[in-house]
């Protein structure tokens, strides 16, 4: 589960708010934004979030399956933020926008 920080527990942030959002990196740079949030139908849980990076209007991105726990939420500064850097997660595989995987890039699991 992602970690939250600066909000009371019980806060509860709208899908809305979080697609489109900025992520940034360890080192404080963008990575990117969240593009699509992957959620197991089974149990509502939330695997992974595509995190686009690069390109124009969705022209030129690349998509990332970044896990769920990686992140770390700031609801109330509307911060999302990776124990990574950019340079970190463009490292890793791309998403094949034609085979979108099930399960998140454990490459990217928090360390």
């Amino acid at each position: 589960m992602a970690t939250v920080i600066d909000a009371h527990p019980a806060v509860l942030t709208p899908v809305s708010g979080i697609c489109g959002a900025a992520v940034t990196g360890s080192d404080g740079e963008a990575v990117g934004t969240v593009a699509e949030l992957m959620v197991e139908s089974a149990s509502g849980r939330i695997v992974y979030a595509a995190v686009s990076v690069g390109g124009v209007l969705g022209i030129g991105e690349a998509l990332y399956a970044v896990p769920w726990q990686a992140f770390q939420i700031a609801p109330v500064a509307g911060n999302f933020a990776l124990p990574f850097t950019r340079d970190e997660v463009v490292a890793t595989p791309a998403i094949d926008k034609d085979n979108w995987p099930i399960e998140a890039n454990a490459a990217l699991l928090p360390r």
